[in-house]
């Protein structure tokens, strides 16, 4: 970060110890969550020891880390803790923020232990057990449809029991985004253009099963069993749309970079903007799509797959946050002019609510100022993003075809809201 703000970067608890939940041992579940929590309340109450300022604190966080954002910003806490969120691919609103069967987890982990029972005044809290022991058996806890759909982490957030003593997450997080005004915060949100590069290389060696389960790429949520013929005929639109009809190949590859991309992340993070749009409007939201490539892409370039287009998921990080090499003289013009504007948006926003004042050298350099979102009118979607590349532009909906193919299904079936759909009770 090439500007004169102050950086805090906080640990907390994963896995069984961050998001375990078993309410009937008093497990509550969110404890990573509320770590978090803890974190900002330190913060607000050190801050000035570092000649940082209480007021005007903003939660940046990616991936998942922008899940925990996001869900932040839903809590109560917000305003009190923090004033301003950034989001980079990540939103509560979708189908991996929150972990599956949260309980059933934790009696599955009671059994790899040696534990039979579900009753919970028989058994032993797995938490008890030692932490290297826990950490060699959280992967077992995998459900087995949560590795047909590649999912890497078994555990989450979690929508916690009525009763929980210090709840984060107690409303459905789709009824609390669509709450009128419930956010009053500035928010950068955004996504990178090829998120679904950096997946592909679990799926190289089966694309002949992936050809033949399709199904295992359409939303969980939706209300019908996989074998339902509606659900035939949505796998029939998904291998046209992303396929052209035909088979998944080596050829057609970048068919499945966008399928991944979308499904996993992009729709999600669309539908929350408009969301946002519509629902909060004294909370200005700054849309981005992240779609430069460089020689700072540690993840395009580690995947194998340069030849695709666009930016991997998690590559921005590297033009914000110097990862490697200190010496910044040593690279890339082009890449630097990218750390630059891109450091100094974040770095504006932080200070300002706003990433590029009016009569800034930002705002100045790029031509233009990035305008926030703005709630949908008849034909207007009101989706403004800023384009980030080495030519940054303001571009209208972008990849809009592909995300209102997710629109469609989700407005034909109604899908439920994950949260509740993996409520912890």
């Amino acid at each position: 970060m090439m500007e004169d703000i102050i950086v805090v970067s906080i640990n907390y608890r994963l896995g069984v110890l961050g998001f375990g939940c078993l309410p009937e041992a008093g497990i509550w579940g969110n404890a990573g969550l509320k770590d978090q929590r803890q974190a900002l309340r330190w913060v607000q109450e050190n801050i000035v020891c570092f000649n940082g300022d209480p007021g005007n604190i903003t939660l940046i966080g990616q991936g998942a880390g922008g899940v925990c954002v996001s869900l932040h910003t839903l809590g109560c806490h917000a305003n009190k803790l923090f004033h301003k969120a950034i989001m980079q691919s990540g939103t509560a609103n979708q189908e991996w923020a929150f972990q599956r069967s949260p309980q059933e987890k934790m009696y599955r982990l009671n059994k790899l232990f040696g534990c039979a029972s579900n009753d919970p005044r028989k058994m032993p809290s797995p938490i008890e057990a030692p932490t290297e022991a826990i950490l060699s058996k959280t992967n077992s806890l995998l459900l087995p449809d949560e590795r047909r759909r590649s999912i890497q982490f078994p555990l989450g957030p979690v929508l916690e029991d009525s009763n929980s003593p210090d709840p984060i997450v107690s409303t459905p997080v789709l009824d609390r985004m669509c709450e009128e005004n419930a956010i009053s915060m500035p928010t950068i949100m955004g996504y990178n253009s090829a998120e679904g590069i950096s997946l592909i290389g679990s799926w190289l060696e089966e694309l002949d099963k992936v050809d033949k389960d399709l199904e295992r790429f359409l939303p969980r949520n939706i209300p019908l069993p996989f074998d339902h013929p509606q659900m035939k005929e949505l796998t029939h639109k998904l291998r046209k749309a992303y396929f052209g009809g035909g088979r998944v190949t080596h050829e057609n590859i970048q068919g499945l970079a966008d399928i991944l991309a979308d499904y996993i992340y992009i729709s999600g993070i669309k539908l929350a903007t408009k969301m946002h749009a519509t629902h909060q409007p004294n909370a200005p939201l700054y849309a981005y799509r992240f779609h430069y490539t460089g020689e700072r892409d540690v993840f395009r370039i580690t995947t194998k797959f340069e030849h695709l287009k666009g930016a991997c998921h998690g590559d921005e990080l590297f033009y914000i946050f110097q990862t490697f090499d200190d010496d910044v003289s040593i690279f890339d013009p082009a890449d630097i002019k990218i750390i630059k504007q891109i450091c100094a948006m974040w770095a504006n926003f932080a200070r300002h609510g706003d990433p590029t004042p009016k009569d800034s050298d930002i705002t100045k350099e790029l031509g233009f100022r990035w305008t926030p979102v703005r709630k949908p009118i008849g034909d207007d979607s009101g989706q403004d993003y800023l384009n980030i590349d080495y030519q940054s532009e303001m571009i209208q909906d972008p990849d809009k075809a592909r995300a209102d193919f997710w629109f469609d299904i989700y407005n034909e079936y109604a899908p439920r809201d994950y949260s509740i759909l993996n409520k912890c009770d």
